[in-house]
């Protein structure tokens, strides 16, 4: 009696059953490796705009720290705003001498300092010798991709408020703060305590 032959290959259906397994398999995979990489970007992307700004807001904070002037005195404010365009400032100079005449327009090593916000470049731009009131080709860059700049000031308690808003990409506007053009928006309020109004 003959025994019936064993069959030990795969059949048809078989074979396309492993083959779209694998392919759901290696879909997954792509799919988690693409979205994990998207969005590990777009974390970079806002990281980035992220320390830009707080870089800018701390070089501010260090000005607005060695601010000083007393308007009853001098007669002039220590700081000028422009709304969403400049900030200046009126600084202590740091080697100086009690005897200088700190907080009066144009004695001792005091000075002028001034930021100004370029809408047409998304620029933030500073001027450490402000005293002419133009720095011609002096001003530094110091931040890009910047959608809006709103300083304030408080006089009667001397706080200076600072919003700045960056972006990836400043010049899509209509995309900004979306996950490929993240932004991100922080607000600093600062005390000026060598200042006095009057």
């Amino acid at each position: 009696m003959k025994l019936p032959l064993k069959n030990n290959g795969l059949t048809l259906l078989e074979l396309l059953i492993a083959l779209i397994l694998t392919g759901i398999v290696a879909v997954s995979i792509f799919s988690l490796d693409i979205f994990g990489s998207y969005h590990l970007t777009g974390l970079d992307k806002r990281r980035r705009v992220q320390n830009q700004v707080s870089d800018v807001l701390e070089h501010i904070s260090k000005n607005i720290i060695n601010a000083v002037g007393n308007t009853a005195i001098s007669g002039m404010s220590p700081v000028n705003i422009s709304e969403g365009v400049s900030l200046e400032l009126y600084v202590d100079r740091p080697g100086e001498g009690e005897a200088s005449g700190d907080g009066r327009q144009g004695t001792g090593r005091d000075a002028w300092v001034a930021y100004h916000y370029d809408s047409s470049l998304y620029q933030i731009k500073y001027c450490s010798n402000y005293g002419s009131a133009d720095c011609n080709a002096d001003w530094l860059v110091i931040a890009k991709n910047i959608s809006a700049f709103s300083p304030t000031y408080e006089a009667p308690d001397n706080f200076i408020t600072v919003n700045i808003i960056g972006c990836w990409n400043a010049g899509e506007a209509g995309t900004c703060g979306s996950p490929d053009n993240p932004a991100v928006n922080m607000t600093s309020r600062f005390n000026m305590p060598s200042v006095a109004g009057g």
